[in-house]
């Protein structure tokens, strides 16, 4: 594994684009920890190949701009006459990655959860005032004060000093299935991390939320707070994942 990277920040909390984020390499992201649990050459796989991810079509981050940054989903984003987005073609997609126009693609279905999305959660005052309070993606970077190893994270919303509020979407917002697919996706670790960074920088331990958004009707919106236990399993699969990346590569911490 290339081990030549150069630091590309010095410790603190950026305002950024998540190209720059990506495009950074000196430091490790919860994306790529959970990589180096799997295997080094899962790691090594992803690095390759992050940059080959799009946002068109994607719904996720269609919800969190238009929730996190409302007038840049104005700007950017345009509804397709289509019901599903596997209609589109590589020809199709290529054909919207060529188009000059700074337009951000989704399906007309799409769009219709997104507005019940979004109308949800206006009724509830508390995450609103959150919304408005809030630093929406802000990139924050530092060297891990135990492992030495240099760590990146992007919160969605970032409301210092005492909250990190992360937007989920998913099929079914029920606390139960969303605890489940939280274990299944390792989300506890990367909420360890997200945690750690922010203490680390600013010294204040910050609660963690998530706003968990269903993609069907009646879009329920709903809050899960990670338990005790489960933050505690995050942090030990987070210095785990941090031990392995040590043994394995110099990468991060040179």
């Amino acid at each position: 594994m290339d081990t030549t990277t150069t630091p590309s920040f010095a410790p603190g909390i950026y305002d950024i684009s998540i190209e720059e984020y990506l495009n950074d390499r000196s430091h490790v992201s919860s994306s790529g920890l959970k990589r180096i649990l799997k295997s080094p050459l899962a790691l090594e796989h992803y690095l390759a190949h992050h940059h080959e991810s799009t946002p068109h079509l994607d719904f996720g981050t269609a919800v969190h701009c238009a929730l996190l940054e409302p007038e840049r989903f104005k700007r950017e984003y345009l509804a397709l006459p289509v019901h599903k987005a596997d209609m589109f073609h590589a020809e199709d997609l290529q054909l919207i990655k060529q188009d000059e126009h700074p337009a951000q693609f989704i399906t007309e279905t799409q769009m219709t959860a997104l507005q019940g999305i979004v109308a949800q959660v206006e009724k509830q005052p508390e995450i609103m005032q959150l919304l408005k309070d809030g630093l929406a993606e802000r990139s924050l970077f530092w060297r891990d004060e135990a492992s030495d190893i240099r760590c990146k994270i992007r919160p969605d919303l970032l409301v210092l000093p005492h909250l990190i509020l992360e937007l989920k979407t998913t099929f079914d917002s029920s606390q139960a299935v969303f605890q489940r697919t939280c274990l299944m996706q390792k989300y506890h670790l990367s909420a360890a991390m997200y945690r750690e960074g922010v203490r680390q920088i600013t010294g204040h331990f910050p609660n963690y939320v998530y706003l968990v958004a269903s993609r069907n009707p009646p879009y329920a919106v709903e809050t899960f707070v990670p338990s005790g236990v489960m933050l505690e399993e995050g942090e030990q699969l987070f210095r785990l994942a941090l031990s392995r990346l040590a043994a394995e590569t110099e990468l991060y911490s040179s």
